[in-house]
């Protein structure tokens, strides 16, 4: 968990996790190992301890926590494909709600689409795995994506699920 916690973008253990929690706080393993003896009863694992200290500005702000963990799932339903291969997937797309015109494009997937395009300021992170986003580029896109008016949906499953 700890390795999970504090990874950075690119390394293997950098994750969901890592991105969440380095939204809102600055992270750091402190200290040596701590052997399952030092616990009753006894874990069957080695422990670390982890310094979360509080950014005084978070990077998404605390109304919008429950878009950014829909947001931060989507994006790593499968961690080493594109931000923007994950969010315009087709099990996402058929999940945002239907635009009543008939014209086959919902507002929400046109708003997706615009916020994705080579022509958005973020195309640059959209186009990058997300495996090697770090939580700053990653708030900067979700940002932008919810100034323009894209809703994330609620998935209690994971979209690859389906």
């Amino acid at each position: 968990f700890a390795q999970k916690a504090c990874a950075s973008p690119g390394s293997q253990k950098y994750g969901r996790l890592a991105v969440l929690l380095g939204a809102m706080s600055e992270l750091s393993i402190r200290g040596p190992i701590v052997p399952p003896g030092a616990f009753h009863p006894p874990p069957k694992v080695q422990s670390r301890i982890i310094r979360l200290r509080r950014l005084s500005r978070p990077l998404v702000s605390p109304h919008e926590l429950r878009q950014w963990n829909n947001f931060t799932l989507l994006c790593f339903v499968r961690k080493n494909r594109t931000m923007r291969k994950n969010l315009l997937s087709r099990g996402l797309l058929r999940r945002l709600d239907s635009g009543p015109d008939g014209s086959g494009l919902t507002a929400s997937e046109t708003l997706l689409r615009q916020a994705l395009s080579p022509e958005s300021p973020i195309y640059h992170i959209a186009a990058s795995n997300a495996s090697d986003i770090g939580a700053t580029e990653f708030s900067r896109a979700f940002l932008y994506m919810r100034a323009l008016g894209v809703v994330f949906p609620n998935t209690d499953t994971p979209l690859a699920a389906r």
